[in-house]
């Protein structure tokens, strides 16, 4: 309680900053008051949680997508090269018949 002295010699005889140091106590020993901001904290520190992992979630699916977009765009441009099916195949590492898909386009 080395808090509440320093306050007590800030307060001295002043009637009005002895009253607000009986709250300030009053309020620092309330432990429903206390509890609720504890609360807040928790509430905050998963809701970051939350947070991080859904832009981390995000990044992923992002790259997922753009990996696969760069494999169709590389497809693409072999086919107009008139390379063979097998070799895009081998090359790209997609099925034969997503190939065709593509040629389609």
């Amino acid at each position: 309680m080395e808090d509440v002295r320093d306050i007590e010699d800030i307060v001295r005889d002043d009637d009005t900053m002895k009253k607000a140091k009986e709250k300030l106590v009053d309020l620092s020993e309330d432990t429903e008051l206390v509890g609720m901001y504890d609360k807040e904290i928790v509430d905050r520190k998963v809701n970051n949680t939350k947070l991080l992992y859904a832009e981390k979630v995000g990044m992923e699916r992002g790259m997922k997508k753009g990996i696969e977009q760069n494999k169709k765009d590389i497809v693409i441009n072999m086919l107009k090269e008139n390379i063979d099916i097998k070799i895009i195949s081998k090359v790209v590492g997609i099925a034969e018949d997503e190939i065709l898909k593509y040629k389609e386009l």
